[in-house]
């Protein structure tokens, strides 16, 4: 009897750590949108975001990324411009998040992401080579798909976040942003 109690309670113990243990990852996003609304203008968005994170258990995470970000427009010719309008903005930022896996089966797990970013944005355009600058914030939360291929290989897909936005050129966003950032795909190792 004693046995069985030694083998139930040792394979309780191990079934307990397995499923507490705790993982260090480290990968990134790659990001890639074209923007055309109504064919008044055309955006070409690119953003790189390098990502590392700690999983605590199978269903709690935290983590951060730094964001590259470049995003051309061209405005199309009109009345008032002989030559299209054309528009750079470089962003570089962080955005620290943490994560809750809400479905977990096998290799696949379902989660959101409750994140902030915090952005410096820098503008140029054709009429002029200075460049302009402004801060943005943002807090908000977005869902994602994570796949696990082996014990150190995994790939995720996220969509857009439901955000609070905030420039310090005086303007704000609340909603759903699915024009920006919309899809994002990220691979990761896991340690």
């Amino acid at each position: 009897m004693k046995k069985i109690a030694i083998v139930l309670l040792f394979m309780i113990t191990t079934c307990s750590v397995k499923e507490l243990q705790a993982q260090w990852y480290l990968g990134g996003n790659l990001d890639f949108g074209v923007e055309s609304r109504f064919s008044d203008y055309k955006t070409l968005n690119l953003v790189f975001s390098p990502d590392f994170g700690y999983s605590f258990n199978s269903q709690w995470s935290l983590g951060g990324a730094f964001l590259f970000q470049y995003k051309y427009t061209k405005f199309p010719t009109s009345l008032i411009y002989i030559t299209p309008e054309i528009s750079s903005e470089y962003v570089y930022g962080i955005a620290p998040y943490f994560r809750y896996g809400f479905f977990n089966r096998e290799k696949l797990k379902l989660f959101i992401d409750g994140l902030i970013y915090v952005n410096r944005h820098l503008y140029s355009d054709s009429s002029s080579d200075i460049m302009r600058g402004a801060w943005s914030f943002c807090v908000g939360a977005r869902i994602g798909a994570e796949y696990r291929f082996t014990d150190h290989f995994k790939m995720d897909v996220k969509l857009s976040a439901v955000a609070f936005r905030y420039n310090t050129q005086k303007t704000y966003s609340i909603g759903l942003h699915l024009n920006d950032l919309s899809l994002g795909m990220g691979f990761y190792y896991v340690f």
